[in-house]
């Protein structure tokens, strides 16, 4: 882990409210010693913990995010830890190591643009880890901006796509009928809208 254990809450609340526009990338101030940096893998459905496994036994450092959720049946609840993040797993390696990422069971690809993968600066990963230790309530949210088309991801507007609207501190899930030159809104939350 790279978490310094001499962190006081206030640097791990200041870390945690970074807008994720705000932080660039610096390959200096990131570089560690060995030159490894974090990077996301995109990997099949269900296969985190076997990545992860995978990469450790390849003596890679691997970071899997995961949440404590309450699951309840008809005849039961459940407390089952669940990715933050579905089908992502991070690993910190240098560009040797690839290969040996790339071939483990469960990745399909290394997350990046068409010129290659994408390093994560350490502050990102900090602040994942930092929010996941502290004992707040946590919630994934879909990257989304102000004006970008989103899909509603459950209740009744399940399946609907539209536009996403910030108004103070409440988000507006906006359909358009560009033939009526009119759009409607709602409020909702932002955990059930991904973006398209």
């Amino acid at each position: 882990m790279i978490l310094d254990n001499n962190v006081n809450s206030n640097e791990a609340i200041r870390v945690s409210q970074y807008n994720c526009e705000e932080i660039s990338f610096d390959q200096e101030s990131n570089r560690n010693l060995s030159s490894h940096y974090w990077y996301a893998l995109y990997t099949r459905r269900h296969h985190e913990g076997i990545v992860v496994n995978i990469l450790k036994a390849r003596e890679i450092e691997t970071y899997l995010p995961v949440l404590e959720e309450r699951r309840r049946w008809t005849y039961r609840t459940k407390v089952l830890r669940v990715p933050l993040f579905p089908n992502y797993v991070f690993a910190r390696f240098d560009k040797e190591r690839r290969l040996d990422v790339v071939s483990a069971k469960g990745v399909i690809q290394i997350v990046g643009t068409p010129y290659g993968p994408s390093p994560i600066p350490d502050t990102q990963i900090e602040a994942v880890q930092i929010m996941i230790e502290s004992k707040l309530k946590k919630d994934p949210y879909s990257f989304l901006v102000k004006g970008m088309r989103v899909r509603v991801k459950r209740g009744p507007l399940k399946g609907q796509e539209g536009v996403l609207l910030h108004k103070g501190n409440i988000y507006r899930f906006v359909v358009c009928l560009p033939v009526l030159g009119q759009s409607i809104g709602v409020e909702i939350n932002a955990s059930a809208l991904e973006a398209i």
